[in-house]
């Protein structure tokens, strides 16, 4: 069917790539190329906004929401262990936030063995070779709680588990698979339609820049590429697949002429992974995302945003579609999201089955969840903020001991720990300790073991500061305040000699 052109090329800037589909555009290549290129620097450099969904408190929700699954699961007479993937885990951070939640967990309940097998996985392999070399997951690795794999999400494959030494198949759960994305999916292909006089037409995009560049892959020309849309009219069965035909076709329908965003890269990898657990899974995903039909209707186009790589808003309005014609169903927050949708997708699962994970998710996300921990956290940030310690030790408990909170609270505690009770500073010394137990060292510019010991000096530790500051200079080398002060809390530790 013929192309409909929505406006006149520039004159000034010549074609890079014509009217594509937009899954199939130069765009996800070079998004592809830019993980590729930056591997953990794209996120250590802050490239890659990713705190939202990478801090302790969003992994003590999820570990809370997975263990309520898996509660309603013991109920129901299940009592196998409880197989959860973790796609496009990046860096790895939120997997060891998670895993030591669920940790935390266990140990409160006296239980002998974390009762899952956690899988991360990429689409880029260097990342999976980090994680196996991270230090962090090792007593993990030697529990036999994690593994790692290679998973491409635009083309989905058997992952091959690196520490099993076999492919997920064959060690695929009898139950249902749970599967974990943050920030994921706004990265991943998708495609955009519209519907209008009962006819579904698809959104193409085409590429213009200033010149051709030598380099068509290279994903600098990310940030130099104008995009321009055409549509032309296709059928209704236009994956000639029904598992993402009848979706698309509901979401087009209510649109009423507003852009779809269509996730189809990752439904088809949904529908890949359900595979390994005979069409049961949970999904629990968070993305800057969408669920509300007048959401969908505002859109006249696909939202693209660029920071270094490029992200799209979530269509999670086609997932729940996508999930109900699966015999399963959506669970999402009442209120309409700012910057993170929270949600959790069942399939081939009956959700009156789960009243754990219902209850949980209510009181998770939905009565005060990650969005309105992010929401705090900025309100601090954007003034000036001047805490008590036990204000700060307050703040920490709520955001299960996070770093960026204690940055936050850093000013109003070197202003009051001097003048704090020796209990209050035992506490804080115990809160920074778990501070510490949350650290997932990759590379980023804040040397937060030498945060921590000059807090520790502050409130009179000086044997723990010295541990800090250590770590400091084996993790980011030698400096003058870190051997200042290693100097400064030996001679502190040194005894002094009876007259």
């Amino acid at each position: 069917m013929d192309e409909v052109p929505e406006q006149d090329p520039d004159p000034r800037q010549v074609e890079v790539e014509g009217p594509r589909r937009f899954s199939e555009s130069l765009l996800f290549t070079l998004q592809r190329r830019f993980f590729e290129r930056g591997g953990v620097a794209a996120w250590s450099t802050g490239g890659v906004p990713s705190y939202i969904t990478t801090n302790p408190f969003i992994a003590r929700v999820y570990a809370r929401i997975v263990d309520a699954f898996r509660r309603d699961l013991e109920r129901a007479g299940a009592a196998e262990r409880l197989t959860v993937l973790e796609l496009g885990a990046g860096p790895g951070r939120f997997g060891y936030l998670f895993l030591r939640a669920m940790d935390e967990a266990r140990q409160a309940r006296g239980e002998r063995e974390l009762p899952i097998r956690y899988v991360m996985t990429d689409g880029n392999p260097a990342l999976v070779h980090c994680w196996r070399g991270h230090a962090a997951f090792e007593p993990f690795v030697d529990g036999g709680v994690v593994d790692f794999a290679h998973f491409d999400l635009g083309h989905p494959a058997d992952p091959w588990l690196e520490v099993a030494r076999r492919p997920l198949s064959e060690v695929a759960p009898r139950g249902p698979l749970v599967v974990l994305a943050n920030y994921v999916f706004d990265c991943v292909p998708q495609d955009a339609f519209e519907c209008a006089g009962g006819r579904l037409h698809e959104v193409l995009v085409s590429l213009f820049a200033a010149e051709v560049p030598e380099d068509r892959l290279d994903p600098e020309l990310l940030s130099r590429l104008r995009l321009e849309f055409s549509r032309r009219e296709v059928p209704w069965d236009v994956y000639r697949d029904p598992a993402l035909d009848a979706p698309l076709a509901a979401c087009a329908r209510e649109a009423d002429g507003g852009t779809v965003m269509f996730p189809s890269a990752a439904l088809a990898a949904l529908e890949h992974l359900a595979g390994y657990s005979g069409g049961r899974l949970l999904l629990l995903a968070a993305d800057k995302g969408y669920h509300r039909v007048e959401e969908v209707r505002e859109r006249s186009e696909p939202d693209i945003v660029m920071h270094g790589c490029f992200s799209l808003g979530v269509n999670f309005r086609a997932f729940r579609s996508y999930f109900e014609r699966a015999g399963g169903t959506a669970l999402f927050a009442g209120h309409r999201p700012d910057y993170l949708d929270v949600c959790v997708f069942l399939r081939n699962l009956r959700p009156e089955g789960f009243p754990e994970l219902r209850r949980t998710f209510r009181e998770q996300v939905a009565e005060g969840g990650p969005e309105d921990y992010f929401h705090l956290t900025q309100s601090l940030e954007s003034g000036s903020f001047l805490p008590t310690v036990e204000e700060s030790l307050g703040l920490l408990r709520l955001s299960a001991f996070d770093a960026k909170t204690l940055a936050l609270c850093r000013a109003g505690l070197l202003k009051h720990l001097p003048e704090a009770s020796e209990a209050v500073k035992v506490e804080f010394r115990a809160a920074l300790r778990r501070v510490r137990a949350n650290y997932y060292h990759i590379g980023e510019g804040v040397d937060l073991p030498f945060e921590l010991g000059f807090l520790s000096i502050h409130a009179g530790d000086h044997a723990g500061a010295l541990a800090y500051f250590e770590e400091s200079l084996a993790l980011y080398g030698p400096s003058e305040p870190t051997t200042f002060n290693i100097g400064l809390c030996r001679q502190h530790l040194v005894p002094v000699p009876e007259a």
